[in-house]
């Protein structure tokens, strides 16, 4: 299975005509996946099992409008179930934020995977991974510094309230395809910060551009059913905790935090005797069906 991955900030009006327009072209090819429409532009992670296809039908979703230019980044997938549906949906925002995107601020420049090992290299510069706590956790690159947010749309505030430099500092920013740092660094330079960057194409687009860089460390999280993806953009080893929903690593499930269904390292402190209770019973259900649907399967 294939992955690809795009967005575009742009001015777009008659969203239900672009919307059904974009669903047909991929519901013509059976493409699965998210793709999200708003005033402000578009954002896509869309899956299928011929990665032709995929170029596809992005090149007719491109010619659907003459400024559409979409920079795709195309991973790989074990499970071919890394999607249940296609969702061609109408949204305020294609990235959740409180602030709209201006198109009257400059966008901040954009830099190739060999300027961004430069800059990390540069002591002078600060480098901030514009992603939530638990996406850093797994991966990240080498003294960055993350944020302790559970949302994007906490991002912004916190960045204001905590980031303490000279507004001449050299800021280089990354996420994990470059959707949020674009919004982010909106928002530092629309509040006077001068020098700011940010990493072209985001993480994905750095594992596609980069071989066997020790810039970086761990695998990069994926708001999918792969839960992450390793440098070479195929599918990681991180899992959810079925309790909480955060990403596991391999050593996080080889704690004594870790029983499956019912804890783990990072929500363990909030086991009370009611809640173990109510997993347990979720967990008996969800294997009960499991059971089930083998059954049927297996007389089919």
């Amino acid at each position: 299975m294939f992955v690809g991955s795009f967005y575009q900030f742009i001015p777009l009006v008659e969203l239900s005509r672009l919307q059904n327009d974009i669903q047909q072209i991929l519901q013509a090819q059976d493409v699965v996946g998210t793709l999200l429409i708003a005033r402000e532009g578009i954002n896509a992670s869309v899956a299928h099992t011929d990665k032709d296809c995929l170029i596809n039908v992005i090149e007719n979703i491109t010619e659907l409008h003459g400024r559409f230019k979409f920079k795709p980044i195309f991973s790989t997938a074990q499970n071919e179930i890394v999607f249940d549906t296609l969702q061609v949906n109408i949204r305020t925002r294609i990235v959740a934020s409180a602030q709209e995107y201006d198109f009257s601020v400059p966008i901040s420049p954009r830099v190739s995977a060999s300027q961004w090992n430069r800059l990390l290299d540069d002591e002078k510069v600060l480098v901030l991974d514009i992603r939530n706590h638990y996406e850093s956790r797994i991966g990240k690159f080498t003294n960055a510094q993350t944020l302790d947010t559970q949302t994007f749309a906490e991002i912004p505030e916190q960045l204001l309230n905590d980031l303490n430099v000279d507004k001449e500092k050299t800021i280089a920013t990354y996420c994990t395809g470059g959707i949020r740092c674009e919004k982010v660094n909106q928002i530092l330079t629309a509040n006077g910060f001068r020098n700011v960057f940010q990493l072209d194409r985001g993480i994905l687009g750095y594992f596609d551009s980069t071989e066997n860089s020790t810039q970086w460390q761990g695998e990069c999280f994926v708001f999918d059913k792969r839960v992450s993806v390793t440098p070479q953009l195929t599918q990681g080893t991180a899992t959810l905790c079925l309790a909480c929903r955060a990403p596991l690593i391999p050593k996080d499930l080889n704690t004594d935090c870790f029983e499956y269904g019912i804890s783990c390292p990072y929500c363990v402190n909030e086991l009370t005797v009611e809640r173990r209770s109510a997993l347990e019973e979720r967990l008996f259900q969800l294997q009960l069906a499991e059971e089930r649907a083998a059954v049927v399967f297996g007389n089919q």
